[in-house]
């Protein structure tokens, strides 16, 4: 029969990681699928003994949550108002050699359409925080 399970293979650094092999990769392949199971990408640098190179290259091409680049994400509850406050975490933006701003941040929320967020629901407050305000309240009799 084909073989249909992943296997396990050991990185230096990770403790295993599952590769997807025989023939569901070669149906990958083959139907050039959008959402690969196990994408793995190998890439040499011009000078291989640059920390500094190899971080900016993996923060490029490795995804980055908000939650990897942030000090903190609080519920704000006043009685004039209600919102989510997104703190960035600049120490760590820069070791990590990424080029995330609170204005990249506000595009990348109001660019996810999963959240329906409108711009006049997410305000830069400050250099390195946002607020996410919830979304105003259309409904007849306003609940």
């Amino acid at each position: 029969g084909t073989q249909m399970t992943l296997k396990t293979f050991h990185f230096a650094g990770v403790a295993s990681m599952n590769v997807t092999l025989g023939v569901p990769r070669i149906k990958e392949i083959i139907n050039a699928a959008k959402n690969i199971s196990t994408p793995i990408i190998t890439a040499s640098l011009n000078v291989d003994d640059d920390v500094v190179a190899a971080r900016l290259v993996k923060g490029r091409v490795e995804k980055t949550t908000l939650g990897e680049v942030c000090k903190y994400v609080h519920v704000v509850l006043h009685p004039q108002a209600c919102y989510l406050e997104v703190k960035l975490d600049p120490e760590v933006i820069t070791s990590l050699q990424l080029d995330v701003t609170a204005k990249s941040v506000r595009h990348a929320l109001l660019g996810a359409s999963k959240l329906k967020l409108k711009p006049n629901r997410v305000l830069i407050a400050g250099g390195d925080a946002l607020h996410v305000l919830p979304p105003d309240d259309d409904r007849p009799g306003g609940a």
